[in-house]
C-alpha cells in the first residue's frame, strides 16, 4: 500500500467515524427536536459518502467500484438540502417553499443516477478507482455550491446580528461548516482529474476537524440545546471504545494473516465499519442491559434506589423544615420497607440531638429522644464520618474486642436501631438517620449504604436550606412588622400634613365670622375658598381610599394605542394651549392586552399631567409629549417621555412614595396610584430622568 493511499483512506474513514459518531450523539441527546433529526441526517449522508468513498478503493473490479460509486452518490447528493433545512431549522427562519425546492434538484439527480447521466467510473493508479462526472453531475455541483453558499450565508448573517450564547454557538457553526464544506469539497478535484498534491489527500482531514468543533460547540455551548456534560464516565466510555476498535481489528487481521497467510484488502472496509458500528453501540448497550437486568431480577431493590434517587434530588426544593423530615423518613420507610426511621437533628438550644422526625413501630424510646454529644454513637459518627451497620461492628468486635465497639453496639440496640447514616456539613456533624430492620429481614448491602449516604448529603444540604428559609422569613415577619408601623407613621403624617393647611385656611375665616358677617364681599370669599379647601380635604380623603383599597380590575381585551389617543383627546385643549407637541410611535396594528381600560386611562392621564405640569416653564426650549409603545419578551412596553424640568436623582426612589410630592399643591397620592394599578395588571412601572432634560416613565404591560 502506497503512503498516498494510506493516507487518503486515512482521512475518509476519519471522516466516517467522527461524523457518523456526531451524528449518533446528536441524535440520542437531542432526540425530541426537529434540529437534531436534520444535523443527524446531514451527518450520516457525509459519514455515507466519507465511507463508501473509502471502500470503492479497495474494490477489484470496475463494476463493483460503479455501484459502490453509485452508492455514494446518494449521500453526496442528500449533503446540500439537507444542511440548508437544517440551517432554516436552527435559525428559525420560516421558508417552507424554500426548502421544498432545495429537495426538488436532489430527487431528479437520485433518479437519474442508475444512468450513466450522473456518474461513471474511471481508474486513477494513485487512488485506484474514482467516478467520472456525467452531464448531469455538472448541474450537480453548481446546485451543490449554491446551497451550500446559501446556506453558510444565512449562517454568517444570523452570526453578525446575534449576540451572547447564541453569538457563540453560531460562531462555531459558521467556521466549522465552512471548514468542512471547503476541505470535503476538495474531493470534486478527484471526479475531475485535477487532485492537486498540495491539497489532496490531506484537505479531507478538515472534515473531522468540523466534527471535532461542532461536538466541542454542543458541550461548551449548548448547541442545538444539547446539554453533553462531558464526565469521567463519558472519558472512561471513549476510551473504553477506542481500545475496544484497536484491539478488535488487530485479532482480525492477524487472525485472517494465521488462518489464509494473507490479507484480504477487499474485506479490510468491511472490519472497519463493523468495529465502528460495535465500539459505537457497545457501552449503550452495557448500560442497557445492565439498567434492565437490575428492573426485571431485582426490581423490588431497583425500584426503591430509583425512587431514593428522586426523592434526593426533589428534596432541595422543600422549604419547610417539618415537612422536609417527615418526606425524608416517610420515603425511607415505605420504599426501603424498614420497621422504623428516626432523625436527630443539632439542637443549639439543647445542647443535643433531638429526634424530629420518626415513623414506624417500635420507634425510639422516649427516654432516648434526646441525645448528648458526650455519647459513644455520637463520638464514633464524628470519629469515623461514614455509616455504621449493628451487625458489622458485631462481626468486627468478635474479630478483635474493642470497649468502644462494645458500647456504640449497646447504645444502638436501646435504640432499637440497625443501622446509622450520620449527616456531616464542614466536618461538622449535624444529624444522623436512624434505620430499623427491613421488614424483610434482609441485611442492608453496601448499595444500600452507599445510597443512604447520597441522600445524606442531599439531605443535609436541604435541611440547611430550610432552616436558612425559616431564619429569613422569621427575620422578613420582624422586618414587616417593623415596615408596618413606619408606614403607618409616615401615612398618619402625611394626612396630616395635607389636612392641616386647609384646616388652618377654615379655622381663620371662622375667627372673623362674628365681626364680619354682615360684609357681603367677606361671606362671598368665605363661601368660595371654604368651599374649596373642603374640595380640597375631600379629594385627598378620595385618593387615600383609592391608594388603600384599589378598584377591583375589571378586565377585558384593549388596544392600548386606543386607550392612549382617548387618554389625549380629555387634555386636547390643554396642550394646544401650552403648545406642547405630542409624538406617537406605534407599533403595526393594535397591540392588544388584557386590562382594565378605565383604571388604565387614570394612569395615563396622571403621567400625561405631570409631563405637562413639568414642562411649565421650559426656558425656550422645544416641549415634547412623546409615547411610544414596543413588544419586549411577552410584554408591551410603554414609554411616556416628555422634555420637562426633570427629577433630581436623591428624588427618584421617593416619587412612588405615599404623599411625596414636589408641586405646591399636590397630595403626593398621584404616583402611588400609577404604581398600584400598574401592578394589579401584573406589570411594573420605572423612572428615567435628568434635571434640565426631562423624564421617562416606562410601564411593561404582559401581552393578552
Amino acid at each position: 500500500m502506497n503512503y498516498y493511499l494510506f493516507i487518503y483512506r486515512l482521512s475518509l474513514f476519519l471522516t466516517f467515524f467522527t461524523t457518523f459518531l456526531l451524528g449518533f450523539v446528536v441524535l440520542i441527546k437531542g432526540r425530541h427536536n426537529k434540529t437534531s433529526w436534520l444535523h443527524c441526517a446531514f451527518s450520516f449522508s457525509i459519514a455515507v459518502w466519507s465511507f463508501l468513498q473509502g471502500w470503492m478503493s479497495f474494490a477489484v473490479y470496475q463494476s463493483e467500484a460503479l455501484l459502490i460509486g453509485k452508492v455514494m452518490c446518494v449521500g453526496v447528493i442528500l449533503i446540500p438540502p439537507l444542511f440548508l433545512h437544517f440551517v432554516f431549522s436552527f435559525l428559525e427562519i420560516k421558508k417552507r417553499k424554500i426548502i421544498l425546492l432545495s429537495y426538488l434538484p436532489a430527487v431528479i439527480f437520485l433518479a437519474g443516477l442508475p444512468s450513466k447521466l450522473f456518474v461513471d467510473i474511471t481508474y486513477r493508479p494513485d487512488i485506484r478507482f474514482t467516478v467520472s462526472p456525467g452531464v448531469m453531475y455538472h448541474f450537480f455541483l453548481g446546485y451543490f455550491i449554491f446551497l451550500a453558499g446559501l446556506s453558510l450565508y444565512e449562517l454568517y448573517r444570523a452570526y453578525a446580528n446575534s449576540t451572547g450564547v447564541k453569538r457563540n454557538q453560531l460562531k462555531y457553526m459558521f467556521w466549522g461548516t465552512l471548514i468542512g464544506f471547503i476541505t470535503g469539497g476538495s474531493n470534486f478535484l478527484y471526479v475531475y482529474d485535477n487532485a492537486v498534491s498540495l491539497i489532496n489527500p490531506y484537505a479531507t482531514f478538515g472534515v473531522p476537524l468540523y466534527a471535532i468543533i461542532i461536538a466541542y460547540a454542543i458541550g461548551k455551548h449548548r448547541l442545538m440545546d444539547i446539554n453533553l456534560i462531558i464526565r469521567k464516565a463519558v472519558i472512561y466510555g471513549i476510551i473504553y471504545s477506542l481500545s475496544l476498535a484497536i484491539f478488535s481489528i488487530i485479532v482480525i487481521l492477524i487472525g485472517q494473516w494465521i488462518i489464509s497467510g494473507s490479507i484480504d484488502k477487499r474485506v479490510i472496509s468491511l472490519y472497519i465499519f463493523a468495529v465502528c458500528i460495535v465500539v459505537v453501540i457497545v457501552k449503550p448497550l452495557d448500560e442497557f442491559l445492565t439498567r434492565h437486568t437490575d428492573k426485571f431480577l431485582f426490581r423490588g431493590e431497583y425500584e426503591y434506589h430509583r425512587t431514593l434517587r428522586k426523592a434526593s434530588l426533589g428534596m432541595i426544593r422543600i422549604r419547610r423544615l417539618d415537612k422536609l423530615l417527615y418526606l425524608i423518613v416517610k420515603i425511607i420507610t415505605r420504599q426501603v420497607k424498614v420497621r422504623h426511621a428516626a432523625i436527630f437533628l443539632w439542637d443549639k438550644d439543647e445542647n443535643a440531638y433531638i429526634v424530629k422526625a420518626a415513623r414506624g413501630k417500635p420507634k425510639i424510646p422516649k427516654d432516648q429522644m434526646k441525645i448528648i454529644s458526650r455519647n459513644q454513637l455520637i463520638r464514633y459518627l464524628i470519629r469515623n464520618k461514614d455509616s455504621i451497620v449493628c451487625e458489622e461492628l458485631k462481626l468486627a468486635l468478635k474479630q478483635k474486642p474493642s470497649d468502644t465497639l462494645e458500647a456504640v453496639i449497646k447504645e444502638m440496640n436501646r435504640l432499637n436501631v440497625s443501622v446509622c447514616v450520620p449527616s456531616f456539613l464542614k466536618d461538622k456533624l449535624t444529624g444522623f438517620l436512624l434505620l430499623g430492620e427491613k421488614l424483610s429481614g434482609d441485611m442492608y448491602s453496601r448499595e444500600d449504604l452507599s445510597l443512604f449516604n447520597t441522600l445524606s448529603v442531599q439531605a443535609t444540604l436541604a435541611i440547611e436550606n430550610a432552616q436558612a428559609y425559616e431564619e429569613i422569613t422569621k427575620a422578613k415577619e420582624k422586618l414587616f412588622e417593623v415596615e408596618k408601623f413606619a408606614s403607618i407613621g409616615r401615612l398618619a403624617g402625611g394626612i396630616a400634613h395635607e389636612i392641616k393647611n386647609p384646616l388652618a385656611s377654615i379655622k381663620t375665616f371662622t375667627a372673623y365670622l362674628d365681626k364680619k358677617f354682615d360684609d357681603p364681599e367677606f361671606r362671598k370669599k368665605f363661601q368660595k375658598i371654604v368651599g374649596s379647601e373642603v374640595d380640597r380635604i375631600n379629594h385627598i380623603v378620595e385618593q387615600l381610599v383609592t391608594y388603600a383599597h384599589p378598584k377591583r380590575l375589571v378586565t377585558e381585551i384593549v388596544g392600548l394605542h386606543k386607550i392612549v389617543d382617548e387618554t389625549f383627546s380629555l387634555l386636547e385643549n390643554e396642550l394646544k394651549e401650552k403648545n406642547i407637541r405630542v409624538k406617537k410611535y406605534y407599533l403595526p396594528g393594535n397591540a392588544e392586552i388584557s386590562a382594565d381600560p378605565k383604571q388604565l386611562k387614570q394612569v395615563f392621564l396622571n403621567l400625561f399631567l405631570n409631563s405637562i405640569a413639568a414642562m411649565k416653564d421650559n426656558n425656550g426650549r422645544i416641549k415634547e409629549l412623546s409615547v411610544a409603545i414596543e413588544k419586549e419578551r411577552g410584554n408591551l412596553r410603554v414609554r411616556i417621555s416628555d422634555t420637562g424640568e426633570g427629577i433630581a436623582k436623591e428624588q427618584i426612589p421617593s416619587i412612588f412614595d405615599p404623599f411625596f410630592t414636589t408641586k405646591e399643591n399636590g397630595s403626593g397620592l398621584g404616583l402611588s396610584i400609577v404604581k398600584s394599578i400598574v401592578e394589579n395588571h401584573n406589570g411594573k412601572i420605572s423612572v428615567e430622568s435628568e434635571l434640565g432634560k426631562g423624564t421617562s416613565f416606562w410601564i411593561r404591560l404582559p401581552l393578552k
